[in-house]
């Protein structure tokens, strides 16, 4: 072996033994109860597919020949809750520090989000949208992009262009202002509403609409409340125990996505 490789493959091993000392660490951090001596193994079960996602573990001489891209496959799929959302960290600081191209295949939308600079949604292996996360999440290209990412609400109504070009949905007793997201030219129309974007309000007012609240399920973080308006069903977030009966839901208008009412593509 030259002197070169050598210095190659010595820099490659310095790599991989930070990599695998960062990621014991990580499991010894989240687990201390059992990363002790009689229950060792548990952890470095826990650790063995953050370990795997690289195939640094396996194959070293990767780093030593810098490839342009990596592929990480569901690299987090087996990891519990706490441990996936210290590794999600872990991995993309990981591929930054490393300066790595790597392709993340995830069904995993938070994975997908919080890993990636660029994000591709596939369906039947055709690209339906692609941007950055943010891009993504909050200007879906149609429909079936909009209703894939995120919890939803649907409104199924009756679309109109008002004065000015603002476009409304109607419905029996309610109506919301939102924006056209596919240049629909149908009148029957579904407004897509993120439900973290939608709040309990006091009374009537811009954007809100009369709602039964049905039950509350509390979640640690905050409150979730299941409703309907009419026969639609809808769900909230708020921070405050709200018990059954009428009460008033603000949707914002921006966050009032507004499609044609077909079959999502």
């Amino acid at each position: 072996m030259s002197i070169r490789n050598r210095e190659l493959c010595s820099f490659g091993c310095n790599q991989v033994i930070t990599v695998l000392v960062a990621a014991l660490s990580l499991v010894a951090r989240q687990y201390p109860q059992q990363t002790t001596k009689p229950d060792l193994h548990v952890g470095v079960r826990k650790c063995r597919l953050l370990l795997h996602w690289c195939s640094f573990a396996h194959s070293p001489d990767m780093l030593v020949y810098e490839p342009r891209a990596i592929l990480l496959d569901e690299p987090l799929s087996n990891l519990d809750a706490k441990l996936r959302d210290e590794a999600r960290y872990f991995i993309r600081k990981l591929i930054l520090d490393l300066e790595l191209c790597a392709v993340i295949v995830t069904h995993d939308q938070s994975e997908a989000l919080a890993m990636s600079d660029r994000v591709i949604l596939l369906k039947d292996g055709a690209i339906l949208q692609e941007g950055t996360p943010i891009e993504i999440y909050e200007n879906p290209r149609d429909r079936y992009v909009a209703e894939f990412l995120g919890s939803n609400n649907l409104l199924h109504g009756k679309a109109r262009t008002e004065a000015g070009g603002a476009t409304s949905i109607h419905g029996a007793d309610w109506q919301l202002t939102g924006r056209a997201q596919d240049g629909m030219a149908s009148e029957a129309a579904v407004a897509v509403v993120r439900v973290d974007k939608v709040r309990i309000v006091d009374g009537p007012g811009q954007n809100r609409v009369p709602v039964e609240i049905e039950a509350r399920i509390y979640l640690g973080q905050h409150w979730e409340y299941r409703m309907t308006l009419g026969d639609a069903p809808l769900r909230a977030f708020g921070p405050l125990s709200k018990g059954a009966g009428p009460a008033w839901c603000e949707f914002p208008s921006e966050s009032v996505w507004i499609f044609a009412d077909r079959p999502s593509s």
